[in-house]
């Protein structure tokens, strides 16, 4: 039998046996509590009673010989829910598994904004500055150079995107703490390996506007401004 320590506050003192893991009583979510277990005999519960059976093989096949068994020690008794384990945990999920899910979806779409953005903005850049690739390719300057240039750019500009991002997700780090379960939001692990996925897709939405960039004529583009 478990029990809250302040139930038993004025309890005899008692000889400790054992001792175990910490138990997250009142959900997973939730800070575990200091908890005790007393024998059943010693202590009655006045309002129900919680039975935890371990088997192998599918927990519902043993059902009616658990509860015939348990009725040969007290006919009177009165059952109410039968779940698994695996039931609870799932109830216990449900609602932070979906908060989740529909995070990750906008997260999904605001990447691909993010990238399709990125790609706008660059090759917008490019054509704001052909006149400036023309006269480089003139001097000398080869299609890989000018290709670099480009993708050095938009490096510079997915640098400055992940240190900005970082900086406001700590700032909201309270409001998905409720959603993580032994995960900290602020684990540097995570913004590490979102910050390097992030500046790595950066130069690839970046590349048709670099490819373009380094077929530049600088023939025509002299010509044209």
């Amino acid at each position: 039998m478990w029990s809250d320590v302040d139930f038993l506050a004025d309890a005899p003192v008692r000889e400790v046996v054992g001792v175990v893991g910490n138990v997250r009583q009142a959900g997973l979510y939730e800070p575990a509590m200091p908890q005790i277990y007393l024998p059943q005999a010693q202590v009655p519960w006045p309002w129900y009673l919680s039975i935890i059976v371990k088997r192998s093989g599918d927990p519902r096949e043993f059902v009616t010989a658990i509860q015939a068994r348990l009725r040969s020690i007290d006919p009177s008794l009165a059952f109410g829910e039968i779940t698994t384990l695996e039931e609870v945990k799932a109830r216990s999920l449900a609602t932070p598994r979906f908060l989740s899910l529909m995070t990750s979806g906008f997260s999904t779409v605001g990447l691909l904004l993010a990238l399709l953005g990125t790609y706008a903005f660059v090759a917008l850049s490019v054509e704001n500055r052909r006149r400036e690739l023309g006269i480089r390719a003139a001097v000398g300057a080869t299609s890989a150079d000018l290709t670099r240039l480009v993708l050095s750019h938009a490096a510079g500009l997915g640098i400055a995107g992940v240190a900005l991002g970082a900086v406001l997700a700590l700032a909201l780090t309270r409001l998905l703490s409720s959603l993580l379960f032994a995960i900290s939001p602020s684990d540097p692990s995570i913004y590490i390996v979102i910050g390097a996925f992030l500046a790595s897709v950066t130069p690839l939405a970046a590349w048709v506007p670099a490819r373009r960039a380094s077929q530049t004529d600088p023939a025509n583009t002299l010509r044209r401004e």
